[in-house]
């Protein structure tokens, strides 16, 4: 009789598999006349402009002595950055650290997206639906590109993987836990939130 895998193999393989994905986007994506990575969109800069001053205490100002603001979008993603800048992260190197923090939460999201997969299908077949939702996952030049944006688009995608993982462990408190902190990436996340409160309303 054949032993089965340990149920942290195909995680460990699709995030391995997101890591190479990235390096292959990463590898194609623009850059300064340095050779330094580039961002891809302007709003990815107007983050790092936020979180600069953030740091500095100049919370959501985009320039010191403006009125606060509602340019940055996204809360949590903002001060991530900004705990960047706080380690010694120069404003020249922030770009590559965005990137490699995307790097990070794409590897991530698709070991947790695979084993969430491996969770919610029937027995017969649990291992090959994480491989295949891993896989497909990793494998997508347009989820690696959101990811390596320098937007908040990768950590949503993360902590929306980590509450429905977390559901699916019937681990109740920390999904509540990863739905708050996605609202406060995004605030259409309320709605993941709400639902699994309701979810978890009908449950007990």
């Amino acid at each position: 009789m054949t032993r089965p895998l340990p149920n942290w193999i195909t995680p460990l393989f699709c995030g391995l598999a997101a890591w190479i994905s990235a390096g292959l986007m990463a590898a194609q994506g623009a850059r300064l006349a340095d050779g330094s990575p580039a961002l891809p969109l302007d709003d990815s800069y107007i983050h790092l402009q936020y979180a600069s001053q953030a740091a500095d205490g100049h919370f959501l100002q985009y320039n010191t002595g403006d009125p606060p603001t509602t340019g940055a979008t996204s809360l949590l993603y903002m001060l991530i950055l900004a705990g960047g800048f706080r380690l010694g992260i120069s404003h020249a190197a922030m770009p590559a650290a965005t990137l490699w923090l995307g790097v990070a939460l794409f590897v991530m999201s698709a070991a947790l997206l695979s084993d969430l997969a491996r969770r919610i299908a029937p027995k017969p077949g649990q291992e090959m639906a994480g491989l295949l939702a891993g896989l497909i996952f990793a494998s997508s030049g347009w989820m690696a590109w959101s990811f390596l944006s320098g937007m908040e688009t990768g950590l949503l995608i993360l902590l929306v993987c980590a509450s429905l993982w977390a559901m699916a462990s019937e681990r109740r408190a920390l999904a509540a836990i990863f739905a708050s902190l996605a609202a406060l990436t995004r605030p259409e996340a309320l709605l993941l939130g709400a639902a699994i409160l309701g979810i978890d309303l009908l449950i007990c």
